[in-house]
C-alpha cells in the first residue's frame, strides 16, 4: 500500500472513531503513590477532595479518592493537581493524564500523586515553537535550547506548542527527549502538532502527551493550559476557544481564589483569538493574570486588560531553523522582529511574577540590539537603512510592549526620549540584502526566511549634531510602570 493510501486509511479510521463516540461514565480514583511506582498498591490510600476533569466537567474525589465523571472516547481524564503535589511517572506532567482514545474505558482509572515541597519562590521556562521537521533540526534543538534548559536552574518548563512541524510521528521522539531533561515539563498543542481531521485533531498529540486542555497548581499559582487551535476546513485553522473549553475554564476558576495569580498557556496568542472577549470576561474578577503563547515567531507583549498581560514568547527555533550557520554549525535563525532565538524565564514569588527574555546561547543581560547610523560601513549599501538620518539611533527592545518608555543619553548628558517607530530591524535588513544579492545562503546553509516587514519593538532617537570627535558612550534604558526595566550601553566613534 502506498503512502497516500495509508494516509487516506488513517483519516478514514479517525472519522469512523468520531462517528462512534458516545458519552459514558468513567470511574476512577486518585491515590497517594507513596512508592512512586505509578500503580496503586494495596496499602496506598485514596486522596480526598481532588478536582478531576474531562476538559469540561469537574468533579471532586470522595473520602476514598474515588470519582465518577462523564466522558467519550476523545476525552482526557486528569486531576487538577493541587499545590504540594505532583504526578508520579513521566517527567512531562500532562503525559500522566489518561487519554481515553488509547485506554480500555471499562477498567477503573487510577492516577497517582505524590507529596512534594514547593518553594514559594520558583522559576519557570516558557519555550515557544521548537518546531523541528527532521532529525537534523532535532539535533539543532538538542545542541542549543534543550542543552541550555538541561543546565538551567528552572523548576519546570512549559513548551508552548509546535513541538514538531507537521511530522506528528516525531511527537513521540520529542516526548522521550523531554523526559530526559532534569526538570519537569508541561506541553501545549500547536497547529503543527495536529492530525488534519477537523473534529479529532489532537489524537496523536494526546496519545503521546495525555491531554491538550488541563490545569494544575504549583506553589499557590494556578496554571491553565488550552488548545486554542480551532480547525477550519481540511487543513485550515484559527485561534478560537470552544464552548466546552469556556465551560471548563469557568468550572476550574470557580475553585480558584480571585486573589490568586492565574497563568494561562496556549499556542496562538490570545490577542489574535477570535472570541477572546469571552475569556477576558471570565478573567475580569481575578487580581492578576499572565498569558503565555507562541506561534508568531516574533517576541511581543500585550496588555489585554488592566489585570491581564500576554507574553508572546517568540520561537526557540527562530525563523524555522534557517539562515547562516554560526561557529558551532547551528543556524542563527534570526526572527523577523530582529530578536534572536529565545525563550522566557519567569520568576514567581508572593503571588506575583517577573519576566526576562533569554536569547539562546547568549548572555542574559542582552535585552536589546542597538544600531547607530554610520558605524557599520555595510549599512550604506542597504536601501532601507539609507533612508535614515545620518545621526539616527535605533534600539530594538526584545521584550517591550506599546507601553514601554525608552530613553537614551550620551556620556553623562541629559536623557533624550526615543520614539517608537515601524521599521525593519537593521540586522534583518542586512540579511535580506545578502539574500537578494546572492551572498547568502552560503554552502550548507539554508536561506533565511526573512522579509522586509517592520519590527514591532523598535525605538528611534537622534545623536546631538554637535558631538565632539572621539569615543562616546551611549546608554539606553527601557522601562514600564509594572517594573519592566532593561538597559544597554555601547561605545561609538565620531570622526
Amino acid at each position: 500500500m502506498n503512502k497516500i493510501s495509508l494516509i487516506a486509511l488513517f483519516q478514514l479510521l479517525l472519522l469512523s472513531a468520531i462517528a462512534q463516540t458516545k458519552d459514558f461514565n468513567v470511574e476512577g480514583f486518585i491515590y497517594l503513590d507513596t512508592n512512586e511506582n505509578g500503580r496503586p498498591d494495596e496499602r496506598e490510600k485514596g486522596l480526598k477532595g481532588i478536582p478531576v476533569s474531562n476538559g469540561d466537567t469537574i468533579v471532586i474525589t470522595n473520602s476514598k479518592g474515588k470519582f465518577v465523571i462523564p466522558a467519550d472516547s476523545t476525552a482526557s481524564i486528569f486531576p487538577i493537581v493541587p499545590t504540594g503535589f505532583e504526578n508520579t511517572g513521566s517527567k512531562i506532567g500532562n503525559a500522566n493524564f489518561i487519554f481515553l482514545g488509547k485506554k480500555n474505558t471499562e477498567t477503573t482509572l487510577a492516577l497517582g500523586l505524590k507529596r512534594v515541597k514547593q518553594a514559594s519562590a520558583f522559576r519557570v521556562g516558557a519555550i515557544g515553537d521548537l518546531q523541528v521537521s527532521n532529525q537534523q533540526e532535532i539535533s539543532y534543538a538538542n545542541h542549543t535550547v534543550l542543552s541550555e534548559l538541561a543546565s538551567s536552574n528552572i523548576d519546570f518548563t512549559i513548551f508552548l506548542g509546535d513541538l514538531v512541524n507537521n511530522n506528528i510521528n516525531d511527537l513521540s521522539t520529542i516526548r522521550h527527549i523531554l523526559e530526559k531533561l532534569p526538570t519537569k515539563s508541561w506541553t501545549v498543542a500547536g497547529n503543527h502538532d495536529r492530525n488534519f481531521t477537523p473534529d479529532f485533531q489532537q489524537h496523536t498529540f494526546n496519545m503521546d502527551f495525555g491531554a491538550s486542555d488541563y490545569a494544575f497548581n504549583y506553589a499557590g499559582v494556578h496554571f491553565i493550559v488550552l488548545n486554542d487551535i480551532f480547525a477550519v476546513g481540511a487543513k485550515g485553522y484559527e485561534g478560537r476557544l470552544t464552548e466546552k473549553q469556556l465551560r471548563f475554564i469557568k468550572n476550574d476558576l470557580a475553585l480558584v481564589s480571585k486573589e490568586k495569580l492565574v497563568v494561562i498557556s496556549q499556542h496562538i496568542p490570545m490577542v489574535s483569538v477570535k472570541n477572546k472577549a469571552d475569556l477576558l470576561s471570565l478573567l475580569e474578577p481575578y487580581r492578576k493574570v499572565l498569558i503565555l503563547s507562541g506561534h508568531t515567531h516574533k517576541a511581543t507583549r500585550h496588555h489585554l486588560a488592566p489585570n491581564v498581560m500576554e507574553i508572546v514568547t517568540g520561537a526557540s527555533c527562530g525563523n524555522w531553523w534557517s539562515g547562516e550557520r554560526n561557529w558551532q554549525g547551528m543556524p542563527v535563525s534570526l526572527m523577523q522582529c530582529g530578536s534572536p532565538r529565545n525563550y522566557y524565564i519567569l520568576d514567581f514569588e508572593d503571588n506575583d511574577y517577573r519576566f526576562q527574555f533569554k536569547g539562546i546561547g547568549l548572555d542574559p543581560s542582552l535585552q536589546m540590539t542597538v544600531w547607530i547610523n554610520g558605524q557599520d560601513t555595510l549599512s550604506q549599501h542597504i536601501s532601507s537603512l539609507q533612508e535614515l538620518k545620518t545621526n539616527d539611533v535605533l534600539a530594538n527592545v526584545y521584550a517591550a510592549s506599546d507601553e514601554t518608555l525608552v530613553k537614551m543619553k550620551i556620556d553623562d548628558g541629559e536623557w533624550i526620549s526615543m520614539k517608537k517607530t515601524k521599521i525593519i530591524d537593521p540586522n534583518v535588513a542586512r540579511i535580506v540584502h545578502q539574500n537578494k544579492t546572492g551572498i547568502y545562503p552560503t554552502v550548507f546553509s539554508r536561506k533565511a526566511a526573512l522579509r522586509t516587514s517592520a519590527s514591532p519593538h523598535i525605538w528611534q532617537g537622534e545623536l546631538p549634531e554637535n558631538l565632539s570627535s572621539g569615543v562616546h558612550l551611549l546608554t539606553i534604558e527601557a522601562v514600564e510602570s509594572d517594573g519592566f526595566n532593561v538597559s544597554a550601553k555601547q561605545t561609538f566613534f565620531v570622526k
